[in-house]
């Protein structure tokens, strides 16, 4: 059976030393041309903020009483959209990859899970914690009651796109096309 730490990319210290040093190289010799990506990002980051409350009062209903807690069952890391959006809306990354520990009752989580929700703010987080909608969410979309699912949907595919296209921009760049 794989380990975790060989499923999950940059997961170790010195990985992630390595792709932080690839994106401040890459900031350094690019700078602005790099402004496209930057400019996605803060996108990004804007249709994150307007997602906040609505899956903020979502999870609020619906994570609460929850038997099936997605961030215990999941493996969740950032991948390398969520690292380009991170380090150009940011300026930086976070601290480190997600990873999973054992919560106190033996059970293994997510690590910025606690008692009261997500240590991340919904703009620091992986995209998929996002994304995802559990059946009892997307029966709360269906349903109509007090969210507007197709609103919802609609910057959900927005950031898709963009971060699509921050990636495409980056990696034409990074390769000197």
């Amino acid at each position: 059976m794989t380990s975790q730490t060989t499923c999950i990319p940059w997961h170790n210290e010195k990985e992630w030393q390595e792709i932080t040093l690839f994106f401040d190289t890459v900031k350094r010799v690019h700078a602005t041309a790099l402004d496209p990506v930057v400019q996605h990002a803060r996108q990004i980051s804007e249709l994150f903020e307007s997602l906040s409350r609505p899956m903020d009062d979502l999870c609020t209903v619906t994570c609460i009483n929850c038997e099936d807690i997605c961030c215990q069952k999941a493996t969740i890391w950032y991948d390398f959209k969520d690292l380009l959006y991170l380090y150009f809306a940011f300026g930086r990354l976070p601290a480190g990859q997600i990873a999973k520990h054992k919560d106190p009752t033996g059970h293994l989580q997510c690590h910025k899970l606690l008692p009261t929700g997500c240590l991340l703010s919904r703009l620091e987080r992986p995209f998929v914690c996002t994304w995802y909608l559990c059946p009892a969410q997307k029966q709360i979309f269906m349903s109509g009651n007090g969210v507007n699912g197709k609103h919802f949907m609609e910057k959900l595919n927005q950031i898709k796109r963009l971060r699509n296209e921050m990636e495409s921009k980056f990696c034409r760049l990074s390769a000197g096309v």
